[in-house]
């Protein structure tokens, strides 16, 4: 009698479906504690243009998979925090900006583009002991109590004791594990694109907090040609959002949901706060308008990478 596909399946200790940041890391943590672990799933490029920010516990996490160097060397840190008000009231408060220093800490935390985190988990991964990764698709899961075989596209076939679900909000790992989910939209979509700009950020994380949402420019490592970079991260209401993403240059060439974007009162703020003495006068100020467009085929450029 032929054997099943359960009994002709390949045995391992942890089941990782999804590639991604997240799905990598977990196998890398799993492997490094002795499991034998497949990764399954081709390597995520969804993120171009988006950054992350890695706190305290992020970075503690990162450090522990053995990938905090490479991941440093690619990453801006955030020395100090600016939050103004940019609501258009009539008595705004004046803008405020945390170091880091304050609370006895270098930095609050560090950025760095989703595309480079990926990659540094990407080669950890591949010289990880004790993980192998396929790029293949799952293609069917079978779960029974002691364990879930799991048949891959290219008619590979796993069985494991543990299934890590990593393959995103729609995950199909999810739904085959019967586990439901529940979900709640906002009125409310973030255009994100990584910008190149005359002045230094001077390692400030700056946020303008407007009436459909924050407006925030986050420190980035310099790049070829690009000695001051940071991303931003603009959210608002979805008609304004599509709307700006249509004008935006970067966003008809690379496909991003991106946009340069207004940032004139955003300057207006900072020029405001300069003058009323704020904590942070000397520090430089907003792109304007005018610099946003300009710097708006490098972002293009840089959200490849």
């Amino acid at each position: 009698m032929a054997p099943t596909r359960s009994e002709a399946a390949e045995a391992c200790d942890a089941f990782v479906v999804g590639a991604g940041m997240a799905g990598l890391a977990a196998a890398i943590g799993f492997a490094r504690a002795g499991l034998r672990v497949v990764s399954a799933g081709a390597p995520e490029r969804l993120g171009q243009g988006r950054t992350v920010a890695l706190l305290g516990p992020s970075v503690d996490f990162l450090e522990s998979l053995g990938v905090w160097p490479a991941v440093e060397a690619r990453a801006a840190p955030m020395r100090g925090l600016r939050i103004v008000d940019d609501t258009g009231s009539l008595f705004a408060p004046p803008p405020i900006e945390f170091r880091a220093r304050e609370i006895g800490r270098d930095v609050f935390g560090w950025n760095i583009e989703n595309a480079a985190l990926a990659d540094a988990l990407g080669a950890a991964a591949a010289t990880q002991p004790g993980l192998v990764r396929v790029e293949a698709d799952v293609a069917a899961f079978e779960f029974a109590p002691a364990r879930a075989t799991l048949t891959l596209a290219d008619g590979r076939a796993f069985a494991a004791a543990l299934v890590v679900g990593a393959d995103g909000r729609a995950s199909p790992s999810r739904r085959a594990a019967g586990i439901s989910v529940g979900a709640r939209r906002y009125p409310q979509r973030a255009l994100t694109v990584l910008i190149a700009h005359a002045r230094p950020h001077g390692d400030v994380s700056t946020e303008f907090h407007t009436r459909q949402g924050p407006f925030t420019l986050v420190p980035l490592p310099a790049a070829p040609g690009a000695p001051n970079r940071s991303s931003l991260v603009w959210a608002m209401n979805p008609w304004r959002a599509s709307s700006s993403a249509r004008r935006a240059p970067c966003s008809a060439r690379c496909g991003s949901r991106a946009s340069a974007g207004s940032s004139r009162s955003r300057a207006r703020a900072s020029r405001a706060s300069s003058r009323r003495g704020s904590p942070w006068s000397a520090t430089p100020r907003t792109p304007s308008r005018r610099s946003a467009r300009r710097d708006s085929t490098s972002a293009c450029a840089t959200s490849r990478l």
